[in-house]
């Protein structure tokens, strides 16, 4: 698949609220040095769109235990995988 054909794959991309997800490994997760996310699993509370109305990622309510402290975390989307 051409990686401008993804790209709008990508952009089309809408999640739905209490989605259960798995939280998967990602360049986007590192860069927010949340890797010890990596295998938890969560519902999406709230999708996160940029200006033109790319799906960018979802805040996520974790299931179990909190993580720092806090239960919800914004999950890019390369980092999320549907259950």
């Amino acid at each position: 698949m051409s990686t401008a054909l993804n790209d709008n794959l990508q952009q089309d991309i809408k999640m739905k609220l209490h989605t259960k997800i798995t939280i998967i490994p990602s360049r986007a997760l590192g860069l927010y040095c949340l890797e010890r996310l990596v295998g938890r699993e969560g519902v999406v509370v709230e999708n996160r769109y940029d200006s033109e109305g790319a799906y960018k990622g979802s805040w996520v309510k974790l299931d179990g235990a909190p993580y720092r402290g806090e239960q919800e975390w914004y999950i890019p989307r390369d980092s999320i995988s549907i259950l």
